[in-house]
């Protein structure tokens, strides 16, 4: 989410058919419903130099690093910018696709050690249209391959533990029509092949939709999604209008759906999946110093509902994503520094 981070908290990221599967779900969830959950002190702190910046987007954890981005490329490149979660390390990869300009990266998520996975729409400079992509391309900087997506624009991606990769996205030249036919979650190879999709476009209320995180599309406010990878699980989270979760076992292709109650006057401003059903999310709520985190309590019958974390220090920010079963987040009561300290916790 491309923003000042000086004003994040006063700006707050612009910021993804009901299933009657067996309740698979359930079986990773170690919390009893109601159960009030604690943000223990830090179990883990560690300093990213340089980590928030202006010029790129709000970073976030994938598969053992923090990300960051520039949306828009400068000098023919797209700046990604990793940090290693082990030791803080910083890595810098210049991305650029040939025969393209105008490149704007929508997301992105380390596939490996050694790839990321970057999403996004640019300009053929063969005849100047539009492209949707998925790259994957090397610490180095070398694009390992790229595939196209037709109509459908890629919002969201996290790449998961199976070597797969997720995208929740749009055909958004139909918003506002009658047709809304196409699945706008869809599980590759990172060769192109479409594995599976799910969540129909129809299946959601029929009004304007953005789920862009650049910015709004259609002149309205951009509507908050996420997409989170787990250790077994992928989940989407879609706020108003449509106030669903829905999650899938990666290894059965299950999925269930639900609807979520919002929190009154609040904004998520971030969320992850650690295991199946296991969801946490932070909300701000208008005021500097009221932001907050919630666990989303996923009963047997809809709604589910988001219960608050409570934090003894009251020091919680924003969270960021996770590591392992710990969820990573930053503290304090001001705008995060240029050089911040992310914590790791494991709500108990």
């Amino acid at each position: 989410m491309s923003l000042n981070c000086n004003k994040l908290f006063r700006c707050v990221l612009l910021l993804s058919r009901q299933c009657t599967s067996a309740i698979w779900i359930f079986a990773g969830v170690g919390l009893g419903f109601g159960q009030t959950l604690q943000l223990p002190s830090p179990e883990k702190e560690l300093t990213v130099a340089g980590a928030f910046v202006s010029q790129r987007t709000f970073p976030i954890t994938s598969n053992g690093y923090l990300i960051s981005f520039s949306r828009v490329s400068s000098d023919n490149a797209n700046q990604i910018v990793l940090y290693s979660l082990s030791t803080g390390a910083q890595q810098q990869i210049a991305f650029s696709l040939k025969n393209s300009s105008a490149t704007t990266i929508i997301d992105a998520a380390v596939l490996s050690p050694s790839n990321v996975l970057v999403v996004g729409t640019y300009v053929a400079s063969t005849d100047g249209t539009q492209q949707n992509f998925v790259s994957e391309v090397d610490f180095s900087g070398t694009v390992q391959t790229t595939f196209m997506l037709g109509v459908y624009t890629p919002e969201r991606v996290c790449a998961a533990s199976d070597g797969t990769l997720w995208t929740l996205g749009q055909q958004l030249a139909d918003e506002g029509g009658p047709y809304l036919s196409y699945d706008m979650l869809r599980n590759y190879q990172v060769d192109g092949s479409l594995v599976r999709s799910y969540l129909p476009r129809g299946a959601l209320p029929n009004v304007m939709l953005d789920l862009h995180p650049a910015g709004s599309v259609f002149g309205q406010e951009v509507d908050r999604a996420f997409l989170a990878c787990g250790e077994s699980s992928v989940g989407v989270y879609i706020a108003n209008p449509a106030r669903i979760w829905l999650e899938i076992d990666m290894a059965t292709g299950k999925s269930q759906q639900w609807t979520v109650k919002t929190l009154a006057g609040s904004i998520p401003t971030g969320l992850t999946l650690t295991s199946a059903g296991t969801v946490y999310a932070s909300f701000f709520f208008g005021k500097q110093a009221n932001r907050k985190l919630y666990n989303l309590s996923l009963g047997s019958s809809n709604p589910a509902v988001w219960e608050e974390v409570t934090d003894p220090s009251n020091l919680f920010a924003t969270i960021l994503g996770r590591d392992g079963a710990a969820i990573v987040y930053i503290r304090g009561s001001e705008a995060p520094a240029l050089n911040p300290i992310i914590n790791w916790s494991t709500p108990q």
